[in-house]
């Protein structure tokens, strides 16, 4: 027994040590890179100040670091050990003192003011057609979004009279949060009803350089178009010099449904290719080093103002700046730290990029590629000798951008299939072809002006163009094996990315600690799994403009009441695809007028709905109008009373408590429906008028948790009788731009008066209702 003890003890101090070892060890080659502690330390510190309730973007931080702590280690010292943790302390409390002010700053412009004063333009914007956005600079500091048809110069000086009203973010679930968007740029206001008068002032260089690239960019645009077409032309402005104002919706859609968004915006690779094509003629022409890297440096420098700046493109010209320089003093370069160091420079400029999710899709990609490209490569040779040596290169770089996008990808809410790992694969390659060889032949069609030769030379540039559009028109079909990353809990990201770089690392430290990390993650994945989440059920109120449509989402099921006007059924199919959602299982027309049925018989039409109710369905001066519209009606529909009762389950029951008799499916023969969902009430009213409202008085509970306002908020229904009858919790009314007056100012003050939360879907989008056995709340899906 003794003897046991003993080697038990033996055993556990070994195993003590060996950890000890191996920590310090790991501590170590971390620590050994001052330049990227300083810029975790710094990204850690804004977003715990400024996103600290949002756990998802926290965790995204640490998932993405996850990358820089077990990396190549260099020889080290204890010097280099201790300015590490200098610096890293410097830097995570100077970011998080700034953005702890910025935040404070930010939530105090809430009111709506007005504003006469001058203003500078920040934003580089010539290049755009139709309306746009603008960044103004106000005289406060203050950084404000103005929308104009007028095209402004970078730091020009306006003369500026108008309102500052908060940003608000309509839309449907799928849509860009516009709020969230802006404010992660440092900007919670806009400029409206404005009057601008333009100042004279002087031009900086920097406003010249943004000038001169924009023209260079659009003598860009007219060579492509007369070399190839329009729809070429368009690629290849977003693809090389990163203007993609001449895109089509469709195409930005199809690129960003198939995740190759990526591709239409100036990366470090789009750099690469130039850099390299600048360093090909350098060696050809100059001898000398050092006026190699003068003319490196200027041509990068002039290619960023024809990019226009962008996060990946600043990050990469700096990076290869610096490298230069290094390069020409025969100095030993970790590009690791360069990178890192890049990335600081950028910070110091302009703070809020390190929010942008461009930016984090381009340093995840390139920290993986310089920290694990080479084994990869070792890899790939062992099992693909026979390829040549550029296409392992290529594969080795692909592979290891895409784990080092996978965490940002996640938080982004984006979603995967076998497709999509297929299609990016794909058009990976076209894409280099496309900024490399194009950026060749643009440069010869500038120094030979001849139409004909720019055809000649663009007929496979026009093929491979047209290629990669196929690409993203195939990625971006449905796909049923399509998987959200967003219903993913955060740390199976750091699991996934532990095990894929366990895998291609063949042995050593960062093996270990990497396998043992994707272990620890896997388990706490199961146990996150393991304990059931509380089941919640959703009604979302959609935004469909002048009409009313809600969502309601209960244990796998999709019920719809109303669907809006003609033309609203693409919109629900957007938040159907973007919710995962194959058919609507209920659909309830509350009547036949066309904004309120107008989706719903488009939906019905596409086969997106199996089961169909409503009122009344039968000969009538509304179904004639029904008809004229939608000539394929279908067959039949289900008829539903007073008295019926639709019961999905124990937790979710739909009551029918009017029309007793419906006469022609108009106004008055709306159905209204008490809706029971986890023992919360919510009221859908239709557009019934105060008349029927009165009839039903007595059979509405004593307490209504949510009332949908009837008729879009009309002066004739929402009657006092009801409101003071009956305590409403909150109220929403499905209402967008009209001639009707909707909705009248009396309904709001009578839901006001009564201490009615009231919410609109035509201020901030789609009005979201959430019950759950301990409860409900109600919010603006954009919050």
């Amino acid at each position: 027994m003794d003897f046991s003890i003993v080697m038990m003890d033996n055993g556990t101090a070994g195993v003590s040590r060996s950890f000890k070892a191996w920590c310090e060890k790991a501590t170590r080659v971390f620590l050994s890179r001052p330049m990227v502690c300083l810029l975790i330390a710094i990204i850690a510190g804004g977003y715990i100040a400024f996103h600290g309730s949002d756990g998802h973007r926290v965790l995204e931080v640490f998932a993405s670091a996850s990358f820089l702590v077990f990396l190549s280690a260099v020889r080290h010292n204890r010097i280099c050990e201790l300015v590490s943790i200098f610096v890293s302390v410097i830097g995570f409390s100077i970011s998080f003192l700034y953005f702890v002010q910025v935040r404070h700053a930010l939530e105090k412009r809430t009111e709506v003011i007005p504003y006469s004063g001058e203003a500078t333009v920040i934003s580089n914007n010539s290049a755009d057609e139709g309306y746009k956005n603008v960044v103004l600079k106000l005289i406060s500091g203050e950084c404000v979004i103005f929308l104009t048809e007028e095209q402004f110069e970078y730091e020009e000086t306006l003369a500026v009279s108008g309102t500052l009203d908060p940003v608000h973010s309509k839309g449907n679930p799928g849509d860009l949060n516009i709020r969230q968007y802006y404010r992660n740029k440092g900007i919670v206001r806009s400029l409206n009803h404005a009057l601008v008068t333009r100042k004279d002032g002087k031009v900086s260089p920097i406003a010249m350089g943004y000038r001169l690239g924009d023209r260079f960019s659009k003598a860009c645009y007219r060579k492509w178009a007369e070399s190839t077409d329009e729809k070429t032309a368009m690629i290849l402005a977003a693809m090389i010099v990163g203007d993609d104002s001449y895109l089509s919706s469709d195409v930005k859609d199809s690129f960003r449904d198939s995740n190759l968004a990526h591709l239409l915006v100036v990366s470090g690779a789009h750099v690469g290719y130039f850099a390299g094509m600048v360093d090909a003629v350098g060696s050809v022409f100059l001898s000398d080093k050092k006026k190699k890297t003068a003319v490196m440096s200027i041509c990068l420098l002039f290619f960023g103002f024809v990019s226009g700046w962008n996060g990946p493109a600043a990050r990469s010209i700096f990076s290869y700046t610096m490298v230069s320089f290094m390069s020409d003093g025969n100095r030993s370069i970790d590009r690791l730290s360069v990178c890192a160091a890049s990335a600081v420079v950028i910070f110091l400029f302009d703070p809020f990029s390190m929010f942008s999710s461009g930016m984090h899709l381009s340093f995840g990609a390139t920290f993986s590629i310089l920290c694990f490209r080479r084994r990869v490569e070792d890899l790939l040779k062992r099992y693909l000798d026979a390829f040549p040596i550029e296409l392992r290169r290529s594969i080795a770089c692909f592979l290891c951008a895409q784990i080092g996008m996978i965490p940002v990808m996640m938080t982004m809410g984006n979603s995967f299939s076998l497709t999509d790992v297929l299609v990016v694969l794909a058009a990976g390659f076209p894409a280099e072809v496309i900024c490399c060889v194009g950026l060749i032949m643009t440069v010869i069609i500038m120094l030979i002006p001849f139409p004909l030769v720019g055809r000649v030379l663009f007929v496979p540039i026009r093929g491979i163009a047209s290629a990669l559009t196929g690409l993203a028109e195939i990625g971006a079909a449905k796909d049923v094996s399509r998987i959200s990353l967003r219903y993913l809990p955060p740390v199976f990201a750091i699991c996934i990315i532990s095990f894929l770089l366990g895998i291609l690392i063949r042995c050593g430290l960062r093996r270990r600690v990497l396998l043992f990390t994707g272990s620890v993650s896997l388990i706490a994945s199961l146990l996150f799994s393991s304990f059931p989440l509380e089941k919640r059920s959703q009604v979302l109120f959609l935004d469909v403009g002048q009409g009313d449509c809600a969502l309601l989402l209960h244990n796998g099921y999709a019920i719809l009441i109303d669907g809006g006007r003609k033309g609203c059924g693409q919109v629900i199919e957007n938040v159907m695809e973007y919710l995962h959602i194959e058919t609507i299982d209920l659909a309830f027309a509350t009547h036949l007028d066309t904004d309120h049925i107008g989706g719903l018989m488009e939906l019905y039409e596409d086969g997106k709905i199996d089961c169909f109710y409503t009122s009344f369905w039968s000969d009538s001066d509304e179904m004639k109008q029904l008809q004229t519209s939608y000539p394929s009606k279908p067959d039949h529909a289900g008829i539903l009373s007073a008295g019926d009762r639709v019961v999905v389950d124990e937790n979710l029951k739909l009551e029918v408590i009017w029309p007793r008799h419906a006469h022609d499916g108009g106004n008055e023969d709306s159905l209204v429906f008490l809706v029971d969902l986890y023992g919360s009430t919510l009221l859908f009213t239709g557009d019934i008028s105060e008349r029927e409202e009165h009839e039903i008085l007595e059979v509405i509970p004593e307490e209504v948790d949510v009332l949908k306002v009837s008729h879009h908020g009309s002066k004739y229904s929402t009657s006092e009788e009801l409101l003071k009858n009956k305590k409403i919790d909150a109220a929403v009314i499905s209402v967008g731009y009209n001639l009707y007056g909707h909705p009248s100012p009396d309904v709001i003050a009578r839901l006001l008066d009564a201490g009615v939360d009231l919410y609109r879907t035509d201020e901030e989008g789609c009005v979201a209702f959430s019950a759950s056995r301990k409860g409900w709340e109600l919010e603006y899906y954009f919050v």
